[in-house]
């Protein structure tokens, strides 16, 4: 059985939330990509809220996870990301170790960026408990729950992130976005 490492920054980056779109996921290592920073300008075509995307940003660094999984996962992955790109070689930098791997991606493109987007209160919460799981630096961690979000008042999206949540050993969406 193939297998693929993935590179995980946004709501993926919560295991739970990776897992129950592709069973074979296990955390790998936290990663960073240089010279790029997160965005929430990609629109959703479901919501049009702002999803989580990276841009080139000299000086900056992207932090997120690495998972490996079965490779006849990714064309799950694949429709669950519609609307970004798969990049097959994207080269990240383990936090522990210093070195480099090329891992798998996906990447908004560019054309649907709208810079005045936020995302919803529970997706943010979703990368905010990622992050904390996969212990990102607390800068990280605190300019994600400083981020400004639109307050989702439909249910299903929200009833389905705070199980993940609660999966994942957090009570409430409010207590992941006050984690400081």
């Amino acid at each position: 059985m193939s297998h693929s490492l993935y590179f995980a920054y946004g709501s993926n980056l919560l295991t739970s939330r990776l897992v129950d779109r592709c069973p074979s996921a296990q955390y790998h290592a936290s990663a960073r990509a240089d010279g790029f920073t997160l965005e929430f300008s990609k629109k959703s075509r479901k919501d049009g809220s702002g999803k989580a995307t990276f841009i080139p940003s000299q000086g900056q660094r992207l932090y997120g996870a690495i998972f490996e999984m079965e490779t006849s996962e990714l064309e799950q992955l694949d429709k669950v990301e519609s609307g970004y790109y798969r990049e097959d070689s994207f080269k990240v930098c383990l936090v522990a170790t210093g070195t480099f791997k090329t891992v798998k991606t996906y990447i908004a493109p560019e054309k649907s960026s709208n810079p005045d987007l936020r995302p919803f209160d529970w997706y943010l919460a979703l990368i905010v408990a990622g992050a904390t799981e996969h212990k990102l630096p607390q800068t990280v961690i605190s300019a994600y729950q400083d981020t400004k979000f639109w307050t989702d008042k439909e249910g299903k999206n929200k009833s389905d992130a705070l199980k993940l949540l609660k999966k994942a050993g957090f009570e409430s969406i409010e207590q992941v976005l006050n984690l400081k």
